[in-house]
């Protein structure tokens, strides 16, 4: 029989095994329980700043945050463009 002093104990161990182990398991079906969308992948729009150029002489085309899910082409219009 189970000392009455360790059945706390024990029942803590037990829950908290259980939280843990369905944590993984939840978290590895990526959402399809609970539906959350989740991006596998993301989408680079450039790596560097020759992947921006318009062909437009008047702007100054650059790379922002190259590389990462967050980069994006800008285009920066010049002032003084004589074209």
């Amino acid at each position: 029989m189970i000392d009455e002093r360790k059945k706390p104990l024990i029942f803590m161990v037990s829950f908290f095994s259980f939280v843990i182990i369905a944590s993984f398991i939840i978290g590895g079906l990526k959402g399809v329980i609970t539906g959350d969308v989740v991006a596998e992948t993301c989408f680079v729009e450039c790596s560097n700043n020759t992947e921006c150029d318009d062909n437009d002489p008047c702007t100054l085309d650059g790379c922002a945050y190259a590389e990462t899910c967050f980069s994006r082409c800008t285009y920066i219009l010049e002032d003084d463009c004589d074209y």
